[in-house]
């Protein structure tokens, strides 16, 4: 049985919407916590993945894509007040729970309506290969977060590869109007009022990472 010690900060706060961001969009992630120092290119395998990964907890990476892809950067975009809840529990990893490491079932909620259901098993890559990736550009010291990924159903919709190109020949200013008004049509978007729920967890209940619940509030 993995131990289990609470993990409570912001996980069941409120996700603020400032008035000038119309689009919040949710993306669940599952997300690794370091139990060491890495401080050169390491090679992590699924062997010795647990020699670096002390354990599991659920972390919300919300995005105000309104300002996250017209200036073309991320940070920004994601680094709102209230943004990124994490917990409500931290799962510490034993030998015995490896084997769940990649068969964990992810659901997120909308008012109790499914948007994201998806198994770690899917992810593009691993918690290893994305160390063994990492390690070799940046530093990581122990308790470290690494958000491995976030499942398909997220509210932002691309525009097809025609449309993008006729858009390319429109000035800057326009043609970013033109995708924040086309997105904000998008019922998928979060609103004021809308209650978001996140778990994830194995199918026999050794890892339970518990319920995330964040409720959208005008600012």
């Amino acid at each position: 049985m993995s131990l289990m010690k609470n993990a409570k900060n912001a996980s069941d706060n409120s996700l603020n919407q400032r008035k000038k961001l119309r689009l919040n969009l949710k993306e669940q992630s599952s997300v690794i916590i370091l139990k060491r120092t890495i401080q050169s290119p390491t090679t992590v395998t699924p062997d010795t993945i647990l020699d670096y990964l002390a354990g599991l907890v659920i972390v919300n990476d919300y995005s105000a894509r309104d300002l996250q892809i017209p200036q073309m950067q991320f940070y920004k975009g994601k680094s709102f007040r209230t943004f990124g809840p994490v917990g409500p529990w931290l799962c510490l990893l034993e030998p015995q729970d490896l084997k769940h490491l990649l068969n964990l079932n992810l659901e997120l909620r909308v008012d109790n309506q499914i948007r994201q259901q998806d198994n770690t098993k899917n992810l593009v890559f691993q918690p290893a290969e994305t160390l063994s990736e990492l390690s070799g550009v940046q530093d990581f010291a122990a308790g470290d977060l690494l958000a491995t990924g976030t499942p398909s159903g997220c509210a932002l919709a691309a525009p097809s590869p025609r449309i993008q190109r006729l858009m390319g020949l429109l000035p800057e200013k326009i043609k970013w109007r033109m995708f924040v008004n086309a997105q904000s049509k998008r019922k998928q978007y979060l609103q004021p009022g809308q209650t978001v729920t996140t778990s994830i967890r194995s199918d026999c209940g050794s890892i339970d990472l518990g319920t995330q619940s964040n409720a959208v509030v005008s600012e």
